[in-house]
């Protein structure tokens, strides 16, 4: 619609404004214009709520993604110094040498709960020991449990 303005001798425009013979005004209905509207604000409303939500889902299942890397990269590295130290025992690797020193210190507090399950066999200086193995495979099998916990958080339930 639109609207004259009367401007002229006896009606001088305002001192801030230009003079504008004519000014468009838009009328809307109460009605439909608003449901419409405002179905559109909350349509996209919740698209972004919807993208903030998969935003952040995707940053969660990152940051437990980096932590299931992390215990396995701490187990992984458990084992392979148990490994290293099973298999230098096997060997009859002599305690005087630095590494194997270094080797052995490393890796007693790991094998400390485990020590005297089993008898330790020896054959001079050639030692088989079975509670290595053990504290092995229980360390791995601590590891992914508790890979399996961190998953949980991140995988959507399975329906059977």
């Amino acid at each position: 619609m639109i609207v004259p303005r009367r401007t002229g001798p006896g009606n001088p425009p305002p001192v801030d404004e230009p003079a504008v013979e004519e000014t468009e005004v838009n009328v809307y209905r109460r009605g439909a214009y608003n449901r419409d509207n405002r179905a559109r604000v909350d349509a996209y409303e919740s698209e972004r709520l919807a993208r903030l939500r998969e935003e952040r889902a995707r940053q969660r299942a990152f940051a437990i993604g980096k932590a299931i890397d992390a215990v396995w990269l701490i187990v992984g590295i458990i084992e392979v110094l148990l490994l290293l130290r099973f298999v230098f025992e096997l060997a009859g690797a002599r305690n005087i040498a630095e590494f194997v020193q270094f080797l052995y210190g490393v890796t007693d507090p790991f094998l400390w709960p485990f020590s005297g399950i089993f008898a330790v066999p020896r054959h001079g200086l050639y030692v088989f020991d079975p509670n290595i193995l053990i504290a092995m495979a229980i360390y791995a099998l601590i590891g992914w449990v508790l890979a399996r916990l961190l998953a949980f958080a991140i995988e959507p339930p399975r329906r059977l």
